[in-house]
């Protein structure tokens, strides 16, 4: 069954659909200094002053973070009938966003243990629970229409969806894309030691990157899943830590191009604590309903945008989301690709504020007079082309 709640006054421009889940995340105090990898050791006893519980996954991450930056959005996802289900519709209810999840009887909801240390990427303990029922039959395609923007996030811990070489998640998309909406999709990172670690995700990517418009992933799972040799390489260089901290960006421009060739018109890497790059190819009316104006702007493009600085960082969480929703807020309200380059980053790291991933987000305009009125960047970006 198909769980309505509030709808806003506004028409709806958006959707977000696919991994939803409660987040628990235990308060490890901002004391802490050292790495993550130096605080969770096995047979130490780690002191928490809390456990904040707040919604996670994609759906919640982008679909409120957009709802907060004033575009009426829709969130679609796949819960239990059971206690966190409960929890998930009745925030959902109060949320000022458009409620569509479908309610599956007899099916857990999915829950996330975060562990985050100021400072460091988090470490995720996760249950996919009804995510990995989720089908193309779950996406609420009747309101699509009407609608200007569908982002799609997670398949990789979505098992319907990766299933068979990513069938299902390529029917969705065809269907999706059909409708007359710009698509947008993103990532997760696989489990190397579960069955999404064995999956061909060049091939699924070939698949159904022709119907993506905007393909949104971290730069981490895109070499897992197109460049492991590089991936690896990293992995063993950075020794424990951040994969970030030893990324050459000179490899960014040919990973997009790699993405590129297989379908995407846009494509955003998300680079951690360095920032975002951007490729983008001709934007024509093939992109959907979600085209910007200024077609000129936002066509053959490569910009590498910094991050903004933070006075503290208290959770990394949701920001890779969040950074992709002030990126297509900023494309729904027709901003030039430089500025929504500079929101998406702001966007995330207003995220990074606080300890959940929407409570620091503030509308689009606010965080552009945030950017206006001198907000310093981590360092310099440039654009390449």
């Amino acid at each position: 069954m198909v769980d309505i709640g509030s709808v806003p006054n506004k028409k709806l421009r958006a959707m977000v659909s696919g991994h939803i889940c409660v987040d628990l995340t235990p308060v490890i105090p901002y004391s802490v200094k050292k790495p993550i990898h130096e605080v969770l050791v096995p047979g130490t006893l780690v002191w928490v002053s809390g456990l904040n519980l707040a919604l996670g996954g994609a759906v919640w991450n982008v679909g409120m973070a957009l709802t907060k930056l004033g575009i009426p959005t829709s969130l679609n996802g796949l819960v239990g009938e059971d206690e966190f289900g409960t929890i998930i519709r009745n925030l959902l209810d109060t949320s000022g966003a458009d409620c569509g999840l479908t309610v599956r009887p007899g099916t857990m909801t999915s829950f996330s243990i975060v562990l985050s240390v100021a400072g460091s990427d988090r470490i995720f303990l996760h249950a996919p629970g009804a995510n990995n029922e989720f089908t193309s039959t779950d996406v609420r395609y009747e309101l699509l229409a009407d609608l200007d923007l569908f982002h799609f996030g997670y398949p990789p811990v979505m098992r319907n969806l990766f299933l068979d070489n990513g069938s299902e998640l390529v029917r969705l998309f065809q269907k999706v894309k059909a409708t007359g909406v710009t698509t947008s999709l993103d990532m997760a990172m696989p489990d190397p030691l579960a069955e999404s670690g064995k999956v061909d995700w060049e091939l699924l990517l070939k698949r159904v990157l022709p119907y993506v418009d905007i393909y949104a992933p971290s730069i981490e799972e895109t070499l897992f899943m197109i460049d492991r040799p590089t991936y690896e390489h990293l992995r063993e260089k950075a020794a424990g830590a951040d994969m970030i901290s030893v990324l050459d960006t000179g490899i960014l421009d040919r990973i997009a191009q790699q993405l590129h060739s297989w379908g995407a018109k846009i494509v955003l890497l998300k680079c951690g604590h360095l920032g975002c790059y951007v490729s983008t190819k001709t934007l024509d009316s093939n992109f959907g309903r979600a085209c910007p104006n200024d077609t000129a702007n936002w066509s053959n493009r490569r910009i590498m945008e910094p991050c903004f600085r933070v006075e503290q960082v208290v959770s990394t969480t949701g920001a890779g989301d969040t950074t992709i929703a002030g990126f297509l807020a900023s494309l729904l309200e027709n901003k030039t690709l430089e500025q929504a380059m500079a929101n998406a980053t702001a966007v995330g790291a207003l995220c990074t504020t606080t300890q959940d991933a929407v409570s620091g987000i503030l509308p689009l305009k606010e965080v552009s007079k945030l950017i206006e009125q001198g907000w310093q960047k981590r360092s310099h970006g440039n654009e390449t082309t």
